[in-house]
């Protein structure tokens, strides 16, 4: 049964609003109308999931395909899952509302030898597989993922590749991290897939339990 608050939120999402379409995401989303704070008119409407009613004030399609694919708690329809989770594993979505380090002021003013330097540009693949490489050291190394927004950590990575725009920390800690969970989950599926007759076995060693 819909209730007052589902009914508003769907009234809502019926409604045309001008700009870019939306991604197919939403369709597994209700629209939450955007608020006006502090006098400013925020344009970008917020989210409730429609399998488990999570909210989020301010829908980023990034976060919702990781929602479906890896957090709901209350699971959609198996195909759904599927579908997201292999969007997610080869990063084949466009978040306009994700800010890359390409969109925002720089986080100090301090000069950089880059700007005395031909600028560059990389290709969005070899931008994607840079930076899946950059959040696989930061995993596996266990360095501080606050490191990356460091002025002389993006000096050092601007001399390696002047082209390659440096993810944003919460970048790196949601969406990277979630494209690396996605491709791990699909390679153990792929190996498994393959195999027969599996057993799921637990060793204790007596020096683990003593």
């Amino acid at each position: 049964m819909i209730d007052s608050e589902d009914e508003l939120l769907i009234s809502t999402s019926n409604r045309k609003r001008p700009g870019r379409p939306k991604n197919e995401v939403w369709q597994h989303f209700n629209i939450i109308p955007a608020d006006s704070t502090n006098g400013k008119k925020d344009l970008h409407s917020g989210a409730a999931c429609k399998f488990c009613k999570q909210k989020w004030s301010r829908g980023k399609t990034s976060e919702m395909i990781a929602h479906l694919a890896l957090q709901c708690p209350k699971p959609p329809p198996l195909e759904v899952r599927a579908l997201y989770l292999e969007i997610l594993n080869n990063g084949s979505f466009d978040d306009n509302n994700d800010d890359n380090s390409s969109k925002r002021s720089k986080p100090y003013k301090q000069s950089k030898i880059t700007n005395h330097v031909e600028r560059l540009t990389v290709t969005d693949d070899k931008q994607r597989r840079c930076s899946r490489a950059l959040t696989k050291f930061f995993v596996t190394c266990g360095v501080p993922l606050w490191i990356v927004e460091n002025p002389f950590f993006i000096d050092y990575s601007k001399e390696l590749c002047p082209g390659f725009q440096v993810p944003k920390r919460t970048i790196l800690s949601t969406t990277m991290i979630n494209v690396e969970t996605a491709t791990v989950i699909a390679e153990m599926k792929k190996k498994l897939s393959n195999e027969t007759n599996l057993t799921l076995g637990i060793v204790l060693f007596d020096f683990l339990i003593n």
